[in-house]
């Protein structure tokens, strides 16, 4: 049984796509030099903040909007289909409202390093909280089996309790020796 649940699963994961995350930001007079970083099909919203008119468009790059004209509490939200930089500014403000959105591709791997074959992670599979032994805190890493990143956090240990039932990845990485372990992990 659990076979065919594994091929159905290889199967469907392909046909599914990638998930699409949305990303909010403000947008008004103090928002110089934004840096948003996001992967490859997620969207962004800005809600416009403080006083004034303003739009936003983009300048160069990889995208291109314009948001129109609008005051405090109005909103705009673009998804960004292609890997690549695009800037963008409030056209009559634009020395103060500026920025960036940097889009990357999942590049995530799924070949696991360790210099230590004593860590390890459990339970596995969870119901909920994770623990990777080795008395160290990790730089943590939660991602589909897509590549997409579902959180991200410091410590030894993950609460996966709020997960759908799926497959995942968690990649650990002690920023003092740069060891990086990445497992698969099961959620039931």
């Amino acid at each position: 049984m659990h076979v065919m649940k594994n091929l159905l699963l290889l199967i469907l994961v392909p046909i599914l796509g990638y998930g699409q995350t949305t990303h909010y930001y403000d947008w008004g007079f103090n928002t110089a030099n934004q840096q948003i970083n996001i992967q490859l099909g997620d969207t962004v919203e800005w809600t416009w903040v403080g006083s004034g008119s303003h739009n936003l468009v983009s300048t160069s790059g990889t995208a291109t909007f314009d948001s129109g004209y609008g005051t405090v509490g109005k909103k705009f939200s673009y998804t960004f289909s292609s890997a690549g930089s695009t800037t963008y500014v409030c056209s009559p403000h634009s020395g103060n409202m500026y920025g960036t959105v940097n889009v990357s591709e999942s590049s995530l791997s799924l070949n696991t390093y360790t210099k230590n074959n004593h860590i390890t992670i459990y339970p596995n599979p969870t119901n909920s909280i994770v623990t990777i032994q080795g008395g160290k805190r990790y730089h943590i890493e939660v991602y589909t089996l897509h590549g997409k990143k579902l959180m991200e956090l410091t410590g030894n240990s993950i609460n996966m309790e709020y997960l759908s039932k799926a497959t995942y990845i968690v990649k650990a990485t002690d920023k003092s020796n740069n060891e990086e372990l990445t497992y698969k992990v099961v959620k039931n």
